[in-house]
Order: structure tokens, then sequence, then C-alpha cells
């Protein structure tokens, strides 16, 4: 059954998702919010199923054999194996959904794009470069905060 959500909601694209909310929701930023979260929660289960399904079984097992449920067993051994992996992905998506938001933007939705897009418009360039690097600095930062808690999760171990 999970596997049946994740599919649907990656199968959509975010920019579908994106112009039914704002019919519902009205203009504003939570539509384009909802389509991103939508969309790649559906991205993340799938690459987060895969981690899990490649890990070795012997760990969760020799737990439960010890009289942990599989909920203890997925979190003493899965999820802690996989932690690493798992914010490399979310750091990923993350880094990714800031530039759909951009190029949403620029279809009229409001983000960062619509800003670049509407100072664009009015030939105010110094203002265009600000945002175009206000989203590269968003996603530098996400790349360095990433990097750091990875690095700290395997030095902690």
């Amino acid at each position: 059954m999970v596997r049946w959500v994740f599919v649907l909601t990656r199968a959509v694209p975010e920019y579908i998702y994106a112009f039914l909310l704002v019919a519902m929701l009205g203009p504003s930023a939570w539509p384009l919010v909802f389509a991103l979260a939508l969309h790649n929660l559906g991205i993340l289960g799938r690459l987060w199923g895969e981690v899990m399904e490649n890990e070795r079984p012997e760990a969760p097992r020799q737990l439960m054999r010890t009289g942990a449920t599989r909920g203890q067993a997925y979190l003493g051994s899965l999820a802690s194996q996989s932690f690493n992996r798992f914010l490399l992905f979310f750091f990923y998506r993350w880094e990714t959904c800031i530039r759909e938001a951009t190029i949403l933007g620029m279809l009229g939705i409001s983000s960062l794009g619509y800003y670049i897009s509407l100072a664009r418009g009015f030939f105010q360039y110094d203002r265009m470069v600000f945002f175009v690097l206000l989203g590269a600095a968003l996603i530098f930062a996400g790349d360095l905060l990433s990097d750091w808690l990875r690095r700290r999760y395997r030095v902690g171990r």
C-alpha cells in the first residue's frame, strides 16, 4: 500500500500539482510548497525504500530473535545504518526543490523565481542578480549543512 502511495505521488509532476493546488487554494506560496512536498514524498519514499531493501538483514533479524518488535529492529539497526544516506537523499531533494521552486516561480507561482521574473520584467537587474545569488546561497547552505551533519554522524559512531 505504501509503495503505491509513493508511486502515485511521484507519478504526477510537481507543476501539475502546483497548478491544481493554485486553483484550489489561490495564488500564494503554499500551493507550491504542498506540490513539491507531495512529489518529493514519492521520490524520497522510493529512494529510502531502495536503501532499506539493500541493507543486510542480519542485524534486524538478530534483534527480533532477542525479542525486539519489527519497529524496534528497524529503528535499532536499519535506520541507524542508513541514516547517513537518508540525510544525503533528503538534502539532495531539498536542493532540487529550491531549483524547481525557482522555475515554477517563473511560471507565475509566488516563489524565488517569481521575484526573479518580476525584477527582470522591470529591468531591475541588480535585484534579479540578488535573487539569483540568494537561490545559489540557499543551495550552498544546504550543501554545507548536509556535509556537516553527515560528517558529525560518522564521527559520532
